[in-house]
């Protein structure tokens, strides 16, 4: 079994990834709210290592923009070291657009008013629900 303080170090990795990969590095409000393990009892996935969820917030632009609409980032990392991998589940919910994005005429919206979000719990009720029904994917 992979130790906790590793896998709560590779959760961290993928967000900071993720932060990359949004063009949101080094951008005043960015951060991570929590990371938090939890247990086999409450995922359907069996025989990971180690699961962990992980919520933060970026501030990321579409398309190059200059403006930045806010994003809540919630992460599941179930660790697998029976197949040499893990599995990442990701969620972008956004829930500030900037007036000046292009998301704002998309989405019907004229000023930098939230918008519904959703929540972490239904991402958790997502999450848990996961299972591998054929591991032979991995070989």
């Amino acid at each position: 079994m992979w130790a906790d303080s590793t896998a709560l170090s590779v959760a961290r990795y993928h967000f900071a990834d993720i932060t990359s990969s949004n063009d949101a590095t080094g951008v005043e409000g960015t951060e991570i709210f929590s990371v938090e393990p939890f247990g086999g009892d409450q995922i359907a996935l069996q025989d990971p290592s180690s699961a962990w969820f992980l919520s933060g917030r970026q501030q990321v632009a579409k398309f190059n923009e200059q403006a930045r609409n806010t994003v809540m980032i919630h992460l599941a990392l179930f660790r697998l070291p029976q197949y040499s991998t893990d599995i990442l589940i990701t969620f972008n919910d956004p829930t500030v657009i900037s007036p000046f994005s292009s998301s704002t005429v998309a989405m019907g919206e004229s000023s930098s008013s939230p918008v519904q979000p959703w929540t972490l719990e239904q991402f958790r009720a997502t999450v848990q629900s996961f299972r591998l029904l054929d591991p032979a994917i991995f070989s």
